[in-house]
C-alpha cells in the first residue's frame, strides 16, 4: 500500500550492495484536496556509485494499506531507517531494506508484528511494500 516516487537515474543498482539511508525526514502531510490522507516520506541515500548520494521520496497513500502506512509512518517517524542499508538488491525487481542500521533498534522492533491489510491495489514497479 505504499506507492514511491523513486528516481535513481542512471546507477545499476545490482552494482550498490551498500546503498545506505542516512536521513529520514519527518514524515510529512501532503495538504491537497481530496488526497485521502497521503503523505511522504523523504530519504537521502549516500554510498552510491562513484561515491555520490541521493535522495528518493515515498508517497503513501493509507487507503491502500491502513495497517502497513500506519506502520511504516511509525517506523519513519522514529527514525528507524537511519544508518539502514539496502541489503539486496536484484536489478529491474527489488531493493530491500528492513533491518535497522541501530542495533538497539532493530532489537525494539524485532518482535513487533502487524497484521495483513486487505488487499486493494497490486504491486508494480516503483510502489513500496512489506513482506
Amino acid at each position: 500500500g505504499l506507492q514511491s516516487g523513486v528516481k535513481m537515474g542512471d546507477q545499476d543498482p545490482s552494482q550498490l550492495p551498500s546503498w545506505r539511508t542516512v536521513h529520514s525526514t519527518q514524515a510529512a502531510e501532503q495538504s491537497s484536496k481530496g488526497s485521502g490522507g497521503s503523505w511522504y516520506a523523504h530519504f537521502v541515500v549516500h554510498n552510491l556509485k562513484g561515491g555520490h548520494s541521493g535522495n528518493f521520496t515515498v508517497l503513501v497513500q493509507p487507503h491502500w494499506s491502513p495497517v502497513g502506512a500506519r506502520r511504516f509512518r511509525r517506523l519513519v517517524e522514529e527514525h528507524f531507517f537511519d544508518q539502514t542499508r539496502f541489503f539486496r538488491v536484484l536489478k529491474g525487481f527489488v531493493a530491500q531494506i528492513g533491518i535497522s542500521g541501530d542495533p538497539d533498534v532493530a532489537a525494539k522492533w524485532q518482535f513487533k508484528t502487524i497484521s495483513d491489510d486487505i488487499v486493494k491495489v497490486t504491486n508494480h514497479r516503483g510502489r513500496v511494500a512489506f513482506a
